[in-house]
């Protein structure tokens, strides 16, 4: 975070949209924004791995509980890490002034005269980096969870809980989206390309790892199981379907 921050952003001259009511609206200071930094990391990169743990339980069989939650991990952090680079370099590349900037900004003949730090920010609108982040995260458990969901057919699980349990983590990162509006910290136009660039890489993320959760399986196999393990899996039990004598031994 703190690199991203150094990275100096493109600078827009402001003399033409020093009349502009797009970005004149007040500013909130970031302590009292309804989702501030702290929080952020903590919705996008600690809750969803606790969110993660309860799948070890509720694992395919024949998946290792370690090795099902490596995977899970390993695309998580996949998933933020690409999201949050992308969005830093389309970030300073692009230049958009936040819908505050001008109150950040308080121009004087064309000139910023406010707090510099204050002025750079508002000068990293597009697209929404708390949008991206969240959705890395959270999207992926949502993913996790719908693929897993899916496999059950027992009746005491309903199509409509599977839907909620399923859609619950991506709510949360809808709220944490649409906050960053109502603070006015972004346009409409950042938190959409924002929220899609996250959802992307937690889908990106996912299929680099396990099967679409969406697409059918063969019987017996599950949406959670990594391509590692279902690599494995067929190598035992195309051992077990062979003739002695054709076995390898190990």
């Amino acid at each position: 975070a703190l690199w991203a921050d150094s990275w100096p952003p493109f600078e827009r001259d402001v003399r033409p949209q020093l009349n502009d009511p797009s970005i004149m609206y007040p500013h909130t200071p970031p302590l009292a924004q309804q989702v501030p930094s702290w929080l952020l990391w903590r919705l996008s990169v600690a809750l969803p791995l606790l969110l993660l743990l309860p799948l070890a339980a509720l694992r395919p069989r024949g998946v290792p509980a370690t090795r099902l939650l490596n995977e899970l991990w390993l695309g998580l952090v996949t998933s933020i890490a690409t999201a949050f680079l992308f969005t830093c370099v389309v970030k300073v590349h692009v230049g958009r002034l936040r819908p505050d900037f001008l109150s950040r900004c308080m121009p004087v003949d064309g000139s910023c005269t406010g707090d510099a730090a204050a002025v750079t920010e508002g000068r990293k609108s597009f697209p929404s980096g708390h949008s991206t982040l969240v959705w890395a995260g959270l999207g992926l458990v949502s993913i996790a969870y719908a693929a897993r969901l899916a496999d059950l057919s027992t009746p005491r699980l309903g199509s409509l809980f599977k839907v909620v349990v399923a859609a619950a983590p991506a709510m949360v990162a809808l709220g944490v989206a649409l906050s960053r509006v109502a603070d006015y910290w972004h346009h409409w136009q950042d938190v959409l390309v924002g929220s899609l660039i996250g959802c992307v890489a937690a889908y990106g993320a996912w299929r680099l790892r396990f099967p679409s959760p969406v697409a059918a399986v063969p019987s017996g196999r599950s949406r959670l199981t990594p391509h590692v393990c279902a690599e494995d899996l067929e190598l035992l039990a195309k051992e077990h379907r062979s003739p002695p004598s054709e076995r390898v031994e190990v």
